[in-house]
């Protein structure tokens, strides 16, 4: 069913989502309104765009991920990277492979993980073949071991650019996080 909504009342919704996003937060504005995140993108984009803490950035990039509205997967010349979600956690898992050498490493890469405004970076599985053989080695890694950070201190003026942010410069960061995992990794 399509709603026609008059400029006036466009305003007042923008008003009254950007007030309920900051008073109760993003997931339960957009369940109160029953609202896209295409819809909200909308209604809320430039100077209506509410400011959003690092768990509501959390939120709203998780609604990305799991509604499939952002890539899960990324390659570049070294490496190719596959994203799933762990929705026991509310985690993004990655599998990096190595395009050259055929390794893997796994681990867990979640913006804005716990409401905090940094990225956490851990590797926790090695994966690679063993010298002439047709059989795989695995080797669990102890996150502590190697656990990176990036701090998150971004404003976003819509979900769009929280959209265009994570397909491109949170995939550039994985891509790098990568390659020094990697480097960690095949010398233990």
């Amino acid at each position: 069913m399509n709603y026609i909504i008059t400029e006036s009342q466009s305003k007042i919704l923008q008003r009254e989502l950007k007030r309920s996003i900051e008073e109760i937060g993003f997931w339960k504005t957009k369940k109160r309104f029953k609202l896209t995140m295409g819809q909200m993108d909308n209604l809320l984009s430039g100077g209506h765009f509410p400011e959003l803490d690092c768990e509501n950035k959390y939120d709203v990039i998780w609604s990305l991920f799991t509604n499939r509205l952002v890539d899960s997967s990324y390659e570049t010349e070294n490496y190719k990277i596959v994203l799933a979600p762990d929705s026991m956690s509310g985690t993004i898992e990655f599998k990096c492979i190595d395009l050259k050498r055929g390794d893997k490493i796994y681990g867990y890469a979640t913006p804005y993980w716990e409401g905090e405004c940094k990225l956490p970076l851990e590797v926790t599985w090695y994966s690679y073949r063993t010298d002439g053989e047709d059989s795989w080695e695995e080797d669990e890694i102890d996150s502590s071991d190697f656990l990176e950070s990036e701090n998150l201190d971004i404003k976003f003026n819509s979900f769009s650019e929280i959209k265009d942010w994570f397909n491109t410069e949170y995939m550039e960061i994985l891509s790098e996080y990568c390659y020094s995992a990697f480097n960690y990794v095949r010398y233990l």
